[in-house]
C-alpha cells in the first residue's frame, strides 16, 4: 500500500471498474450525496449515529413515555418492538 501512496505502483492490479469508482469519489456530486447521507444519519432518531443500528428498548420506552403521557408498561414496549404495522407479530 505504501508503494501505491508514493506513486511507485500504478495500481495495475486493481480492476478498472473499482478504479473508476475511486475516481468518482472525489467528484462534487458524490461529496454532496455523501454529506447529505451523513447528515441524515446524524439526525437524532434514537438509533446509533455511527453504525445505523436498531433503536434500543430504552429509547422506545422514553419515546413512548412522551407519546402516552404515562409510564409505558413492558407489554406496551413489546408490542411496539415486536409487532408489524399490519398487526402481525414478528417471528424471531
Amino acid at each position: 500500500m505504501n508503494k501505491v501512496r508514493s506513486g511507485k505502483d500504478k495500481e495495475t492490479w486493481i480492476q478498472a471498474n473499482v478504479r473508476a469508482t475511486w475516481i468518482n469519489c472525489g467528484s462534487l456530486s458524490f461529496t454532496n450525496k455523501s454529506s447529505t447521507a451523513k447528515a441524515n444519519l446524524a439526525i437524532d432518531k434514537g438509533a446509533s449515529t455511527y453504525c445505523s443500528g436498531s433503536i434500543s428498548n430504552v429509547a422506545h420506552y422514553e419515546k413512548m413515555f412522551k407519546e402516552l403521557q404515562r409510564q409505558p408498561t413492558t407489554w406496551d414496549v413489546v408490542e411496539r418492538t415486536k409487532k408489524l404495522k399490519t398487526g402481525e407479530w414478528v417471528n424471531d
